[in-house]
């Protein structure tokens, strides 16, 4: 159509009511709250990450509130005046900085000083004429200053019964806490499936005519991380590219990078042998791969075969591909993960921009440490526990060791002692005779033998310790 000549597709494809816009939770929340006018509230806050269709949302809503018409349930006729000029001038538009009747957006990236803030605020306060409401749409309120929000939070604290402020963000934790408690409802934008966004695509592709395959959306929807914007763009740029053709080789071709096929031939090749992984090599230079390209996308990989591995997430990728990943990384345990990513981490902080022959040898070298992985990661899981357990051994063979040397020299210090050899050694020795009842005389002092033994067996201990001492400082 004439009117849509240079209109993009994420602006033409853009929802335009709440049943077309994705989100189920959303949707939910909107289909009981907004039913009543008494329940719909003055101040919301609506976040998520980047392009997965926060400002979309806050257009939609506004209808529900401006709507001359709206049904039983709530939902805008969307054949009013009010509906028509925000299905054209904001969901339709190419422009955010557009008036709207009943509705202002404020880009908070743009204007975000106390006074601009301001200004907005005193037009929003003034009470609507052809309308029972006016909606203030805050984009990317997280950007305003703290002046700025705080004379903000003046209005929303008393706020009038006429205005309505939608906040969105993609940073919340950056907006004053005392402005978010005072927020109504609270929503997050959350990012849809690989199959959901690949299907929204499939309905698109029809629309506009395309050949395509549902992997080659698969595809997309991973590269553009699954965000509406991102994805329709990629589309709408490689159906152009390619005169309405919109396979793999297309977009792959298109996107650039490295397919998980390649990726998966290199775990082959490094569990299979060192020729399959210098045949690998090989190929990559012969299709002139950038190793540097590869290496990045194969840090991706390894983090979604782990998420794979682990079943999680499955519903972001397709069937085809979990059931190849699983059967390639079932020899893996969680601890070979944990190697695994430092092995790539090793790889990924080595790399250069200049040297090809040296990433060449850490790519070979990489695939040759994934092969005996688990042999690295029970090494490690081993390494002290084995050295403790020798320790002990050794210990106890020095102590035994110990024992036997005593042994020997107590029983080389044994000899007879004749007087004939006393009195060689010592002036004036006589050998005394008659000794019997000498000793009855005598008053000896009482011992107690089991205090006299713990003596003994703590001499002999400590006379222990100091040898086994004494070796380890000379070793």
């Amino acid at each position: 159509m004439a009117d849509e000549l240079g209109k993009s597709w994420y602006t033409k494809y853009r929802p335009a009511t709440m049943e077309e816009y994705s989100g189920p939770k959303i949707k939910d929340i909107v289909s009981k709250r907004f039913t009543k006018r008494s329940n719909m509230p003055h101040v919301i806050m609506i976040h998520g990450s980047r392009g997965c269709g926060k400002t979309t949302f806050a257009r939609i809503i506004s209808k529900y509130y401006l709507c001359q018409n709206p049904a039983e349930d709530g939902t805008p006729c969307e054949e009013c005046e009010m509906c028509q000029s925000i299905n054209e001038i904001l969901i339709g538009g190419e422009s955010s900085q557009v008036e709207c009747p009943g509705v202002t957006e404020l880009d908070a990236t743009i204007m975000n000083g106390k006074e601009a803030i301001q200004e907005v605020l005193d037009e929003a306060l003034q009470s609507p004429i052809y309308s029972d409401f006016k909606v203030l749409i805050v984009d990317e309120c997280h950007m305003i200053s703290n002046a700025g929000q705080n004379s903000m939070l003046k209005i929303i604290e008393d706020i009038p019964s006429h205005l309505v402020v939608i906040f969105a963000t993609t940073d919340p934790q950056k907006v004053l806490q005392t402005i978010k408690s005072r927020c109504q409802l609270t929503l997050e934008a959350r990012k849809q499936s690989v199959k959901d966004m690949a299907d929204r695509l499939m309905q698109i592709s029809q629309m506009e005519g395309l050949t395509v395959s549902k992997e080659a959306l698969e595809i997309i929807a991973r590269k553009g991380n699954r965000v509406p914007r991102e994805c329709i763009n990629l589309l709408e740029g490689i159906a152009k590219t390619y005169d309405g053709e919109v396979t793999v080789d297309n977009v792959r071709e298109h996107l650039g990078g490295v397919s998980s096929e390649l990726y998966m031939e290199y775990f082959t090749a490094a569990n299979k042998s060192l020729s399959a992984i210098l045949i690998f090599i090989k190929k990559l230079k012969t299709e002139d791969v950038k190793l540097n390209e590869f290496v990045s996308g194969l840090m991706a990989f390894a983090l979604d075969s782990m998420y794979i591995k682990h079943g999680i997430s499955l519903e972001d990728y397709p069937v085809d591909y979990v059931k190849a990943v699983k059967e390639l990384f079932d020899i893996y345990g969680s601890s070979d993960f944990d190697m695994l990513l430092q092995i790539l981490e090793y790889l990924s902080n080595n790399l250069t921009a200049e040297d090809e022959a040296k990433n060449e040898l850490l790519l070979t070298t990489t695939a040759m440490r994934i092969s005996k992985i688990q042999l690295l990661a029970n090494g490690l899981a081993k390494e002290q526990s084995e050295a403790i357990t020798e320790n002990k051994i050794s210990l106890y063979e020095h102590s035994q060791k110990l024992k036997v040397n005593n042994a020997d020299l107590a029983e080389q210090m044994k000899m007879d002692v004749t007087p004939a050899d006393l009195s060689e050694s010592f002036d004036g020795v006589t050998q005394v005779i008659n000794t019997q009842g000498l000793l009855d005389s005598i008053q000896l002092p009482k011992i107690d033998i089991a205090e006299e033994e713990e003596d003994n067996t703590q001499n002999m201990r400590m006379s222990l310790g100091n040898e086994i001492d004494e070796f380890f400082d000379n070793v």
